[in-house]
């Protein structure tokens, strides 16, 4: 034993897992020796309990009404028999006989019916909320009016079913076996749902409305705020932030004191006020004339003027 616990050991550590023997599946329970028989009759299920009706033999029994929440069904033969308003939430129903069982307006959510016989059953109006059907045989069954949504109806047999007015919402349909008057209202894609596609839309437009608003709004209170300044601002053609030394000549706004503005700074004039230039000019000549006329005394004059 020591040394079986030390090659695990080492196992776990070389490995990182140890390989065990399988348990054995577990068997679904057997039906027991004498189950109970109430064929024809009308059955009182507070006698026998959650589990006692287990492959039971209730043909053609009458359960009207009866609540069988969580009841363990499995293997009953309910074959004729009548199940109006019953209440079998939850309860299991594997591999049940309902052939040409009367279920109208029975509640049957979240029932487990996996590989039942229904055919010829009538379901009109009952509620299969999320139940399991897998497997299960539905051929020739009125289903008018039942509720399957979000059921499981993989590898059903729904042939010659009556399917007007029932909803088969978000129902899983993948390998179910159906005829073309089925397929109109039954859809094999799996959870698919019977919402108009437009509606999908909606969130897209109000989306696209609230941007919409939102760029509109911006664009207004953009044209105020330039209103706003070209009245603060009269004699400005441009936002006050645009220096007039950027914009084009023809654009640029009239200076005071030019006859036309003196837009353009690049002009000579501009220059010479800016930075006046000075030459030196010969001025002979005009010594002359004034030393003939006794004004000029001091020699040369070397006056500068400004350049023309």
């Amino acid at each position: 034993m020591v040394r079986f616990v030390r090659l695990a050991a080492a196992a776990v550590l070389t490995f990182g897992v140890v390989v065990l023997p399988k348990a054995p599946a577990t068997a679904a329970p057997a039906c027991p020796a004498h189950p109970v028989n109430l064929t024809g009759k009308t059955v009182d299920p507070a006698k026998y309990g959650h589990d006692g009706l287990r492959c039971a033999k209730l043909a053609n029994a009458n359960l009207d009404g009866l609540d069988l929440v969580q009841f363990d069904l499995d293997q009953v033969n309910l074959s004729g028999a009548s199940l109006r308003g019953a209440k079998l939430g939850q309860a299991d129903l594997t591999g049940a006989a309902l052939t040409g069982a009367h279920l109208d307006g029975a509640d049957l959510v979240q029932t487990t019916m996996t590989g039942v016989q229904a055919g010829d059953a009538s379901f009109r109006d009952a509620k299969l909320i999320q139940s399991h059907l897998e497997n299960a045989n539905l051929a020739g069954a009125d289903l008018t009016g039942a509720d399957f949504t979000q059921a499981y109806l993989n590898n059903a047999d729904l042939r010659g079913a009556k399917v007007k007015g029932a909803d088969f919402t978000q129902a899983e349909t993948g390998g179910a076996k159906m005829d073309a008057a089925a397929k109109s209202t039954v859809t094999d894609s799996g959870f698919s749902t019977s919402v108009p596609g437009w509606l999908f839309a909606i969130p897209f437009v109000v989306v696209g409305v609230v941007i919409l608003i939102v760029f509109i709004a911006i664009t207004r209170a953009v044209r105020r705020s330039t209103r706003r300044i070209a009245t603060a601002y009269p004699g400005r053609t441009q936002p006050v932030f645009a220096p007039t030394r950027f914009m084009p000549p023809a654009q640029r706004p009239a200076q005071a004191g030019t006859p036309d503005g003196d837009a353009d700074r690049s002009t000579p004039v501009h220059r010479a006020r800016r930075r006046p230039v000075v030459a030196a000019v010969d001025t002979t000549g005009v010594r002359r004339l004034r030393a003939a006329d006794g004004q000029l005394t001091n020699g040369l004059d070397s006056r500068r003027v400004p350049r023309d």
